[in-house]
C-alpha cells in the first residue's frame, strides 16, 4: 500500500524517503533526528571520539528532467511560428513598411 505525502497529499510509493512531487522528507522524526546527530564516545583523557558506526548521510533526491518532453514542444512552436510568418509575410512586409515610413521625421 502506498504511503500519503504529508506536505502535497500525493501518493508516494511505498519505501521511499522522499515525495516525488514536492520533495519533502517522509522519513519520521525520531529516525531523522537519530540518524542526525552523530555518536560519540568519552575517552578516559576526556576526548570526544566519533563512532565508527555513523549513518551515512541520506542524498537529497534529484529534479527529474524532461528534455525529451520539451525539446519537440519548443520544435513544434517554431515550426507554427514559421509558417505563420511564412503565410503573412506580404502583409507584414505592408505592415513593417508603413510603420517605418510613419516613424521618419519631416
Amino acid at each position: 500500500m502506498s504511503k500519503i505525502c504529508p506536505n502535497c497529499l500525493r501518493p508516494v510509493r511505498t519505501g521511499a524517503n522522499y515525495c516525488g512531487f514536492c520533495g519533502t522528507s517522509l522519513i519520521p522524526v525520531s529516525r531523522a533526528v537519530a540518524t542526525s546527530t552523530p555518536l560519540t564516545a568519552q575517552t578516559s583523557t576526556g576526548v570526544n571520539v566519533r563512532s565508527t558506526t555513523d549513518p551515512q548521510p541520506v542524498p537529497k533526491p534529484a529534479k527529474a528532467r524532461r528534455p525529451w518532453v520539451i525539446t519537440p514542444i519548443i520544435l513544434l512552436f517554431l515550426v507554427i511560428l514559421l509558417a505563420l510568418i511564412v503565410r503573412y509575410w506580404p502583409e507584414i512586409t505592408t505592415y513593417l513598411l508603413q510603420f517605418v515610413s510613419s516613424m521618419r521625421l519631416p
